[in-house]
């Protein structure tokens, strides 16, 4: 039996997809309610200009044309009721021409080929194509590539493609094989950073981190700025012998204080507010250094505890701004910060710790 295939198949190339419902919510994709086969999709897109994609809904045969909103085919977990198609870019080929037979003879004239000229490459995501005909992708939002057409999946990927200084939302691929991709704020040239760093936590407070040490050991994210990667992933990106530099921010009103350290796997093994050589400690793992008290229990939340201090920094605790109150365990405070000053307690919105682009320089002892 023949099998019929169209040509419109080879204009439209198929992605994975995420997420497809908040693409149509913001408005990258429209209903074509003319169209409800894939051909006919794929024609509908093939007649309208402005169309680079298609998203076809399964289940009811929906069609929707998109236009040049980012899309990230690298993103989990994948929409199994849609499927998204890309549109192809035109491609140019050598032509071949023949001369027409000649009355005067009986051979015929070799064919011969030309060659069309070539046209820029198309810049994929918003990229933008500069005089020296390459694309510029560092305002795509995250891709790389001579076409932008792939996502980056490490915040030096960023660096290396000359991305602009400052923050940047990236989902990196963390350990560089695809099994962990982790959603974070990468660093770029900042002041206390040569290349780039990402942030493994953070913390507005708003959110209840009496958890079990298994999920501080699996890492959660509760919103944008309340997550931790968890302690396994933390371990394994860290255990390759190279010196990983976290840095702890608190951030107030407009601005970010920050705090030095370094960290290898489970254990925080530098000075950050007394904390060297400490265990990970939570209510239901209690492995800090006193007998006396659970530290983890009275500050409601995981961290590196050594003796319950006043001043031991806890990233996870209460915040001044969600709970305020006078500076006890239950409180993430700073020394030399002046928590009793209102105008300093309603100033932190949250905190977070980032750890630099490794280097091979020696561990700290």
């Amino acid at each position: 039996m023949l099998k019929c295939v169209h040509t419109l198949d080879s204009k439209y190339q198929e992605q994975a997809v995420c997420h497809a419902q908040d693409l149509i919510d913001k408005g990258c994709f429209t209903q074509e309610p003319n169209s409800r086969s894939r051909i006919g999709c794929f024609l509908a897109c093939s007649l309208n200009s402005a169309c680079l994609s298609v998203l076809i809904y399964s289940p009811g045969d929906a069609c929707y044309l998109g236009g040049s909103c980012n899309h990230n085919p690298l993103c989990a977990p994948k929409d199994s009721n849609f499927r998204y198609y890309g549109r192809v870019a035109e491609k140019t080929s050598e032509v071949p021409t023949t001369e027409p037979p000649t009355t005067t003879t009986q051979t015929t004239e070799p064919p011969t080929t030309t060659k069309q000229t070539t046209e820029p490459p198309l810049c994929e995501h918003n990229g933008v194509l500069s005089v020296e005909d390459d694309c510029d992708c560092r305002s795509t939002g995250g891709y790389i590539g001579d076409r932008c057409e792939r996502a980056a999946t490490s915040c030096l990927d960023l660096y290396d493609n000359n991305y602009a200084s400052g923050t940047h939302a990236l989902n990196i691929d963390l350990l560089g094989d695809g099994s962990v991709f982790f959603r974070t704020t990468c660093h770029l040239r900042e002041w206390y950073s040569t290349q780039a760093s990402f942030d493994f936590m953070r913390s507005t407070g708003s959110f209840d981190s009496d958890l079990s040490y298994n999920d501080y050991v699996s890492g959660f994210r509760f919103g944008p700025d309340d997550y931790w990667i968890g302690l396994e992933n933390l371990h394994k990106y860290t255990a390759d012998g190279r010196n990983h530099k976290p840095w702890l921010f608190i951030h107030v009103g407009l601005r970010s204080l920050n705090v030095r350290g370094s960290t290898s796997g489970f254990w925080l093994d530098d000075v950050l507010f007394s904390q060297r050589n400490i265990r990970f400690s939570t209510a239901d793992n209690d492995q800090d250094k006193t007998s006396a008290r659970n530290c983890a229990q009275l500050a409601q939340a995981g961290w590196w505890f050594g003796d319950c201090l006043p001043f031991v920094a806890n990233p996870f605790g209460w915040s001044y701004w969600t709970k305020p109150g006078s500076a006890t365990d239950q409180h993430f405070h700073v020394s030399g910060l002046a928590m009793s000053r209102t105008s300093v307690r309603e100033s932190v919105r949250y905190v977070y710790m980032s750890l630099d682009h490794p280097t091979d320089e020696p561990l700290s002892k």
